[in-house]
C-alpha cells in the first residue's frame, strides 16, 4: 500500500512542535516562559514570544488537532507552491498573527483601560493553520472540497470557518472538562 510522503516544511514544523511537546513533557519547563503575553512583549521586550507562542502547545490533544490540520493543509499548499514558499508563508504568518493579537490587545487596553487582556497568555499554531486554510481556500478550484477530520466534506471555500468553528468547539469543551475537573 503506498504511502503519501509528507513534505519538507511540512514535516520540519511537525517535527519541531513535536520534539517540543516531548520536551515540555519530559523537562517540564514553565509554559508561560513561552506563551504569546502582550504585556510581557510589550514592556518587557519579550520578542521571542513571538514565535515560541505558536511552536508550543498546551497538551496532547492541542498538539494533535493542530498537528494534524497541519499535515494537511500545510502538505496540500506545499505540494503545489513549493518548500520555500510555504516556509516564507508560514514564518509571515507567526509573526503577522503574533503581532496583530499584541496590536489588538494593546489597542483594546488603551481604549477600554481594561488590562485583562494585555496579561493574557496564548500558545499553539491554530492562528497559522487559519491563515493556511485561507490562502488554500483562495487558491483552490471553485467547487472542490476538503475533509473535516474526516467527518464531513466542506465545499473549500467554507473550510477555514468551519475549522474556526470546530477547533473552538474543541477547545472549549476542553475549557469545561478542565474546569469540571478543578470543582
Amino acid at each position: 500500500m503506498p504511502t503519501a510522503k509528507v513534505p519538507f516544511t511540512t514535516f520540519m514544523i511537525v517535527a519541531l512542535c513535536v520534539t517540543l511537546h516531548i520536551y515540555q513533557f519530559f523537562l517540564d519547563p514553565p509554559l508561560q516562559n513561552f506563551t504569546l503575553n502582550p504585556r510581557l512583549i510589550i514592556y518587557a521586550h519579550e520578542y521571542y514570544r513571538l514565535i515560541t507562542s505558536t511552536m508550543f502547545h498546551s497538551g496532547i490533544m492541542h498538539l494533535g488537532m493542530n498537528m494534524l490540520s497541519t499535515l494537511s493543509i500545510a502538505g496540500a499548499l506545499e505540494t503545489r507552491f513549493g518548500s520555500v514558499p510555504l516556509g516564507l508563508s508560514i514564518l509571515i504568518s507567526i509573526l503577522s498573527t503574533s503581532l496583530l493579537h499584541v496590536f489588538v490587545t494593546y489597542a483594546y487596553y488603551k481604549l477600554s483601560d481594561d488590562a485583562s487582556l494585555i496579561y493574557g497568555s496564548s500558545v499553539g499554531f491554530s492562528g497559522v493553520i487559519f491563515h493556511l486554510a485561507v490562502l488554500e481556500a483562495s487558491t483552490s478550484p471553485p467547487n472542490s472540497t476538503r475533509s473535516l477530520f474526516g467527518f464531513a466534506q466542506i465545499p473549500t471555500a467554507y473550510y477555514p470557518v468551519a475549522l474556526l468553528i470546530a477547533l473552538q468547539v474543541t477547545s472549549e469543551a476542553k475549557r469545561s472538562e478542565a474546569s469540571s475537573k478543578r470543582s
